[in-house]
């Protein structure tokens, strides 16, 4: 057995009816996380999806400051890597994994 998974974190639908919702890079996220999910796949390695985990929108911090998406994705970062998680490209997350046998 494998200790390897996929976690999609905050991949859901629901943000897109929120107020904060931004479509810059919309795009360009989409088309990566699927990547990355139909890799997974095709390597045999479980996709789980957890939803509402992360802040993925600007935010106001209890002193005011307004912290922006790019600066909670660096300190999430900041706490995960080499932690809990390993930060990685689609590509470097794929790599050396073999395609599953098909069934």
């Amino acid at each position: 057995m494998s200790d390897t998974a996929l976690l999609v974190i905050d991949g859901q639908e629901s943000f897109r009816h929120a107020p904060y919702w931004s479509e810059v890079d919309l795009d360009a996220y989409l088309e990566r996380q699927q990547a990355l999910i139909d890799g997974a796949t095709m390597r045999g390695i479980p996709v789980d999806y957890v939803t509402k985990a992360t802040l993925t929108f600007a935010v106001i911090h209890p002193n005011g400051q307004i912290v922006s998406p790019a600066d909670i994705k660096a300190r999430t970062e900041l706490v995960l890597a080499g932690r809990f998680a390993r930060i990685a490209t689609v590509e470097g997350a794929l790599a050396g994994r073999p395609m599953a046998a098909a069934a």
